[in-house]
């Protein structure tokens, strides 16, 4: 359906969203849902600019160098920064679920002051359970080292050592028809993770979400 059409008899223009008809050359008022419409769609292009252009997307795709050359030039507004207040991820978020070792490695240096335990908006998750989530081992021993906290519980109720179940739960089943080495290497990963969980917070193995599963129940 297009947004607007002609009037053959007075050429004027008539908007199918708002079922009235605009004078030709005039312009479609704020209430107008084309306007909006426009409006919105030209918001979201200047919000994907400036994403490209953050700290958060340089951590998304591993460009350290890029990453590095920020927050040289300004860490308090970048080291922390977030990708938007609806999501409130930063850019160690983004670097630990990504697996990319060398930015986490970088925003977690001293001079930068990153906030290791920062909480997304959505979902009060933490660097340390999308890490957990998504497997990356190096990294869950990184930020445990700098100080993350393993007993921090999501909106959900659950820990970064629930992540971790919830992790190797969807590798078996993903992997369930590939090779058995794809298998041990998810195995591998998850069992360094737990111990490390573990270790820095003995009680994560007892510790239940709002549907009243343990960590190891999450596997099932």
């Amino acid at each position: 359906m297009q947004m607007m059409n002609r009037n053959n008899n007075n050429n004027n223009i008539y908007c199918q969203f708002t079922s009235t008809t605009i004078a030709n050359g005039g312009n479609h008022p704020p209430e107008c849902k084309c306007y909006s419409r426009i409006l919105s769609s030209y918001d979201q292009s200047l919000e994907e600019l400036k994403f490209q252009k953050s700290a958060c997307h340089f951590a998304q795709i591993g460009n350290v160098e890029k990453l590095k050359q920020l927050l040289e030039n300004d860490c308090e507004r970048w080291t922390n920064s977030i990708d938007t207040q609806l999501s409130g991820l930063t850019p160690l978020h983004y670097a630990s679920r990504n697996g990319h070792s060398e930015c986490v490695k970088l925003l977690l240096e001293k001079k930068y002051a990153c906030k290791v335990n920062a909480r997304t908006t959505s979902g009060n998750s933490t660097a340390l359970m999308r890490a957990s989530a998504t497997g990356e081992a190096e990294i869950v021993e990184m930020l445990l080292k700098a100080g993350a906290d393993a007993s921090l519980r999501d909106d959900d109720g659950e820990t970064a050592l629930h992540k971790a179940y919830t992790f190797i739960r969807q590798e078996k089943r993903r992997n369930e028809d590939f090779e058995e080495e794809r298998r041990k290497r998810a195995e591998m990963k998850f069992e360094k993770i737990v111990k490390a969980l573990v270790a820095n917070y003995p009680e994560a193995t007892t510790v239940t979400n709002r549907r009243g599963e343990k960590p190891c129940e999450r596997e099932i």
